[in-house]
């Protein structure tokens, strides 16, 4: 497992952008004077690690993947978090000042929006049956049912005041684009 004095041996974290740099290595990381040349003359001031699918920057040290934001607590605090959550929902923003450590219940109440949502509204979907809005909201892994209603209206300020209630992020059920223009 990497520790916090080899990851500043081998990278510099800019907080501001968010991003890694690739710092020139001793040849004490390499089996040989040959492979560090190599190495430090294809990497040395050049960004680190690239996005997966999903958004989420991975650095290669060593033998071991690792997340770029999960190696931004460790340069910064020398220590890996449970879990960090990206502030502002963009994965791939790894500045500082979006980072926070978090547990994995605190994250999962600072999500964007979900792409088969239909009413436009986090936790807040029409039924056929009753005729009406219906709002819920999930929090340890169960769904609360929060009422019916009438009115789109009502059920969304029910919803947003079980949020609250629950301590939910500001930013979530937002749409990335809406977060980002804030």
């Amino acid at each position: 497992m990497i520790n916090q004095e080899l990851l500043k041996e081998c990278i510099n974290y800019d907080t501001d952008l968010g991003i890694f740099t690739w710092l020139k290595r001793p040849l004490s990381h390499f089996k040989n004077q040959h492979s560090c040349s190599a190495w430090n003359g294809r990497r040395s001031g050049k960004q680190a690690g690239c996005a997966d699918k999903r958004g989420y920057v991975f650095i290669g040290i060593g033998e071991k993947l690792y997340t770029a934001h999960r190696l931004a607590f460790l340069y910064m605090e020398g220590v890996f978090p449970e879990c960090v959550d990206h502030i502002n929902q963009i994965k791939s923003d790894n500045r500082w000042v979006n980072l926070r450590e978090a547990n994995y219940p605190i994250n999962s109440r600072n999500m964007p929006s979900r792409s088969d949502n239909s009413s436009g509204f986090t936790g807040v979907s029409w039924s056929k049956v009753a005729n009406k809005w219906v709002a819920q909201i999930g929090v340890d892994h169960k769904v609360r049912y929060l009422g019916c209603f009438s009115e789109i209206e009502d059920a969304v300020k029910a919803r947003k005041y079980a949020e609250d209630e629950l301590g939910f992020h500001s930013n979530h059920g937002q749409d990335i684009t809406e977060v980002t223009e804030q």
